[in-house]
């Protein structure tokens, strides 16, 4: 199983900060505490301002634990919804990775965004994901991020079709030719919508054939990988990788 795959390095720089926060899709709360208090003195702790809450006498009410009532509701309410409260999913195996949707930047450093996380059995793609998430960045590494992309999608196309069994005709088991079956069978399984699946077998048409620029960069000594194309076939192949390691 992969870990988030955050490193010091990928915020080290102000930028770098600000983009990740962003990827994780955090913003600021609009709740203001009404003055600084101490992990140290709980008890210091105020009750953030709500608008009318002063008609009522709430607005500064020292912090305290809940009541044994409040306890009890809040566990019956997780039982109702599986342990996640109102959320929550329970331990249903179904459940796909937990992945936040935020629009991608193009211009990111990084190539998998801060938000993506991917529950991956297999050793070595698990590996090439901590790579390609935390340790190689487009400044740094551009030939090797693009064949590592490379590496990854054929790796856990493969995974794929072992662990399901899936049989390739014999005339049609080049890598766009194990996009088309695996990315069927997906939609099949209700892993990908058409709409998905159509787009990522449109871009494995494009980057994957012989003359795909993902093949390009390997083969082709004359083919530089270019940072915003390269982060856009990930972006068009993550919905691809969420469903392959769901």
């Amino acid at each position: 199983m992969c870990g988030s795959g955050y490193a010091y390095d990928r915020i080290k720089k102000v930028g770098d900060r600000v983009e990740f926060v962003s990827q994780l899709g955090i913003s600021e709360s609009e709740e203001k505490l009404a003055k600084p208090w101490k992990v140290s003195e709980p008890n210091s702790y105020v009750k953030p301002s709500v608008k009318g809450a002063s008609e009522f006498g709430d607005t500064k009410r020292p912090y305290s634990d809940p009541s044994p009532e409040n306890t009890d509701e809040k566990v019956s309410s997780d039982k109702k919804t599986g342990g996640q409260g109102s959320e929550g999913s329970g331990n249903d195996p179904t459940s796909k990775p937990h992945t936040k949707h935020t629009k991608p930047n193009p211009n990111r450093n990084n190539l998998v965004p801060a938000n993506v996380q991917l529950k991956i059995s297999d050793k070595k793609c698990s590996g090439i994901f901590r790579e390609l998430k935390a340790t190689l960045k487009h400044d740094e590494h551009p030939n090797s991020l693009a064949i590592m992309l490379r590496i990854f999608v054929e790796l856990s196309l493969s995974c794929y079709i072992d662990n399901n069994s899936i049989q390739l005709e014999h005339n049609k088991t080049g890598l766009h030719d194990k996009v088309v079956k695996v990315t069927n069978h997906l939609l099949e399984m209700k892993k990908l919508t058409s709409k998905q699946c159509s787009a990522i077998q449109a871009s494995s048409s494009n980057s994957l054939k012989s003359n795909g620029a993902l093949q390009q960069y390997i083969h082709n000594n004359h083919m530089f990988p270019e940072r915003t194309s390269v982060n856009g076939m990930w972006d068009n192949f993550e919905p691809l990788f969420i469903g392959i390691w769901s």
